[in-house]
This record gives structure tokens, sequence and C-alpha cells, in this order.
């Protein structure tokens, strides 16, 4: 057996959303094809505080030739700001969930941003993950996220040089590649983020066997991550139909099978 303390990189990753979103299948369950024991999830788990609804799981995954350590942790709003800062420092990505089919969870998803941005270093890294329970294509609340992204951007109206990656998964039946994308994602953001704060212990990841490939693009394949450009000038479609366009989005959200 692999030691958990064995490993060539760490990343805390904090997961956000309403309370009746499966965070917690998603940490249990997510990235599997990377994960060092095929049949046996090697994890820890980790009391943060009692007082703190919140579930800390360690994961230990080879990707390459590296193995990435991973603080996954699922938090939920319940005690003082003291404590949630404690929870938030370190934290190398922010990861903010909604449910696709609910409208209330997709309403809520520009106040989660700004909660995880609240306790959280400015700069750090944020993506937007919607959760899906079935492979139903249900598309009845896009507006409502459209017009979430929209007040996501007026958000960051300081900030016009940030990209928001945008995923979606559905829980019980993941796409292997959108879920490598993901996983991509999280690392790239994470190798930026602690290379910006800590010049001093720098990852090359262009040295590192190429531990990390993917880039937060804009692109019209049915199978990549959308992005968030928040620019001024972006103009993109939102749709199929090239006619219908905004500025805040890569491409229709949801993908098509």
């Amino acid at each position: 057996m692999i030691k958990d303390t064995h490993y060539d990189h760490f990343f805390k990753i904090i997961i956000l959303g309403n309370k009746d979103i499966n965070k917690k299948d998603f940490i249990d369950n997510s990235f599997s094809e990377f994960n060092l024991e095929k049949n046996k999830l090697q994890q820890q788990q980790i009391n943060i505080q009692q007082t703190l609804n919140s579930e800390s799981k360690i994961r230990l995954f080879q990707y390459g030739n590296k193995r990435i350590k991973l603080q996954l942790l699922r938090y939920d709003p319940g005690v003082g700001d003291s404590t949630i800062s404690k929870v938030f420092r370190g934290t190398h990505c922010l990861i903010v969930m909604f449910d696709s089919n609910n409208k209330d969870s997709i309403s809520n998803l520009s106040c989660w941003v700004q909660e995880s941005r609240r306790y959280s270093k400015i700069d750090t890294p944020i993506i937007i993950l919607g959760i899906n329970n079935t492979d139903d294509e249900q598309k009845l609340y896009e507006q409502d996220l459209i017009e979430q992204l929209d007040e996501i951007k007026r958000s960051f109206n300081n900030n016009n040089n940030t990209e928001i990656p945008i995923f979606q998964i559905t829980l019980n039946n993941p796409n292997p590649n959108i879920s490598k994308q993901l996983f991509d994602s999280i690392l790239k953001v994470s190798i930026e983020f602690q290379n910006k704060n800590d010049p001093n212990n720098l990852i090359n990841s262009s040295n590192n066997n190429n531990i990390i490939k993917t880039t937060a693009t804009t692109t019209t394949s049915n199978d990549m991550p959308t992005t968030i450009t928040i620019s001024q000038s972006q103009h993109v479609s939102t749709s199929n139909n090239p006619k219908r366009k905004t500025n805040i989005l890569s491409f229709l959200l949801f993908w098509r099978k």
C-alpha cells in the first residue's frame, strides 16, 4: 500500500453550493480513473471542527508519473466568520456547484461565488460545476443560468482578465472525457495559484512530464468545457443559433451526447 504521506503535489480544494446538492457523492466518486488503488479508495477522514457542518477527505491520485494529493472539503455555512476563515485558509481552488435541474440552486449560484470570494484570497481560482443526477437533457432554467453568470461577471468588474471554467457532469454516469478535463483544470489553476503565491516553491508544469495539458478555452465542441471570460469585449455564442450571443458565455453550457 502506498502511504498517504508519499506524494509530489498537494492541493486543497473547497466545494460550495446549496445544501441539497450532492457534494458528498462528488467527493466520494470523482476522478476514480486516477485512483492509486483501483479497488480500494485510499482516503483519510479529517474533522475540521465539530461545530462546522463540513466534511474533508484526503485522496491520493496517480496522474502521469506524479502523485497528486487532494484535500477535498465540502463546505456548508453554519459558523462564525473566524472559523470559516480558518477553513478557507490555504485553499488552492474553489469549486462552486449547482444542480442543473433545480431553479433555486441556479438562482443562488452568484451568491455562492460571492461567498467563496468573501473568505478566500481575492485571486483564488474558481471553477463552476453543474451537476445532473440523470442523463436527462433538461434545460428548463437556461435563462436563469445565463442571468446568474451575468451577475457573476458584474461581481468581477474590477478584474477584466479573470477566466472561470464551467463544467457539467452526470453523477451516476460521468463522461470520462469531461471528468479528465475537470481534473486537468483543477490542477492547472491550482498550480498557477501555488506558483503565484509561493514563488520560492515553484511547480514547473512545462518540465513536469506535462502534468497539466488543458487550458481554459473558448470552443464550439460539445464535449469541451465552457469558460466565462471577464472581459468587456468578449462576445461568444451560447446556443446552436450563431445569432444569439452574450458577453459572458463561451457557448451553450450543456453538452449534448
